[in-house]
């Protein structure tokens, strides 16, 4: 049985909030101020962990302080890549110590790649097929690394790349501009010589690119038991399909009418997206919000548009749970597990210091780990009680302040790993791992390749 902890109350000021706790919405204050009765410290951020605390905190490392947010990566032997403004770090996964950082602060930078400049933000690392880190950045490229921290090559992009590339199942590199005006696929040989010119299989510029898309996502690569593979794009309004081959559109599937897609896109095994709208709009938020699922043919499923939330605010993440259930994060009204065996929200919880919650994950024993903005990271039971929580120190920058939180990840001795703001974090509340859920986290699986054939319940089967 998990201890039921206690939750801090902090008075920070929300637009919105959420005024009752049926089946379609999440609790009012008053149910979270019942689980919150015990607490009386100021900050979380002054409370020791404790060996008779449900979880433990095994390290912490603070990275660059300024610069974007973007999703950790897990490598071989749990080697831990993450990006902090303009550098990229290799973390031991014992100790939080750093195997190396790029640029190198020694100044002995080898390798084809420009050295990026201060205020250059890079984004979601990605481990490609041959243990190399790849990576957008605001300067509108793509960078490669390989393991041992050294520049190999970088692409033009025509537009930033806030999201992440896409490892295709040959080991090319898919990857989208913001913008949607430049797409390519790039050859993995490029890495043996670092000249791009002969290196770009194709892409897609200007008029030909995709109109309306998401910020920050990355392409999806559905990889199918046939062999085909193709992968989508979710814009405001659509959902697009294309070739891997030749980067040919396949087909658009539209919205339903007055819905807004506003998530990352996540797949199952069939390789369906599904994403969350909205639909009403209230300044900066949406009335209601939905699950909208398209299988691998374009075809809306018939269970689509699900009503999964009434009120002021807005879904931004999706990830996969156990049990047939999607990990839901709003901008201002919490979090909840939904069942799509059922077609309700299973639990939820919300606290009103917090926003912005980032994909989650969850283990093979039900808890759930997630951040959230400013700077909160979380433990909870599937039931939404909380286990554990802490409130990680303000960077001391203006932008470094405002980064929107990270996905956290699940290694397989259950260490779950925070990357928020730019502090890192290794708790361990359990020794069971990731559950076998097909798409848990941002990116599908620990390296972040948005590949299907890459998901660690797939290949557990």
């Amino acid at each position: 049985m998990i201890p039921r902890r206690t939750l801090l109350l902090v008075a920070l000021v929300l637009a919105m909030g959420c005024s009752s706790s049926d089946g379609n919405t999440l609790p009012s204050q008053d149910v979270v101020a019942d689980i919150a009765a015990d607490l009386q410290f100021a900050d979380a951020a002054d409370v020791d962990v404790t060996e008779e605390e449900a979880c433990r905190t095994l390290w912490k490392k603070t990275t660059f302080t300024s610069g974007a947010s973007s999703h950790a990566a897990l490598g071989k032997n749990d080697v831990l890549y993450v990006t902090g403004g303009h550098r990229v770090y290799a973390i031991a996964p014992t100790s939080g110590a750093e195997q190396w950082i790029w640029p190198d602060p020694s100044g002995t930078d080898e390798g084809y790649v420009e050295l990026p400049e201060d205020t250059e933000q890079l984004y979601t690392p990605v481990i490609g097929a041959e243990g190399d880190i790849l990576l957008g950045s605001q300067r509108n490229r793509l960078i490669c690394l390989n393991k041992n921290g050294v520049g190999i090559f970088a692409v033009d992009t025509d537009g930033p790349v806030t999201g992440a590339p896409a490892i295709l199942s040959n080991g090319n590199i898919l990857v989208l501009s913001d913008n949607g005006q430049r797409m390519k696929v790039i050859d993995l040989g490029i890495q043996a010589t670092g000249d791009t010119k002969n290196y770009v299989l194709w892409e897609f510029s200007g008029d030909n690119g995709t109109n309306d898309i998401l910020p920050a996502q990355q392409p999806l690569v559905a990889s199918l038991e046939s062999g085909d593979e193709f992968f989508w794009v979710v814009a405001k309004g659509a959902v697009y399909r294309y070739r891997t081959d030749d980067g040919s559109l396949i087909g658009t599937t539209q919205l339903p009418e007055g819905q807004v897609a506003t998530s990352n896109g996540i797949l199952d095994e069939t390789g369906a997206i599904t994403v969350a709208t909205g639909e009403g709009v209230a300044n900066a938020y949406f009335m209601k919000h939905y699950l909208v699922t398209v299988d691998a043919d374009g075809v809306l499923s018939a269970d689509s548009p699900a009503l999964i939330h009434e009120g002021p605010t807005k879904v931004v993440s999706l990830s996969g749970g156990r049990k047939e259930t999607l990990l839901v994060g709003t901008n201002n009204s919490g979090f909840m597990l939904y069942s799509l065996k059922f077609g309700e929200t299973l639990a939820n919880f919300y606290q009103d210091s917090f926003q912005d919650v980032a994909p989650a994950v969850q283990g093979l024993d039900g808890l759930v780990y997630f951040s959230a903005f400013p700077h909160w990271i979380y433990v909870i039971s599937e039931a939404g009680e909380l286990v554990w929580f802490r409130k990680l120190e303000e960077p001391d920058d203006l932008i470094g302040a405002n980064l929107a939180p990270s996905s956290p990840i699940l290694r397989d001795d259950g260490v779950a790993i925070f990357h928020n703001g730019n502090f890192l974090h290794a708790v361990q509340c359990t020794e069971a791992g990731p559950a076998a859920v097909v798409w848990p986290r941002f990116g599908g699986n620990r390296k972040n390749t948005g590949n299907l054939a890459d998901s660690e319940a797939l290949k557990q089967e």
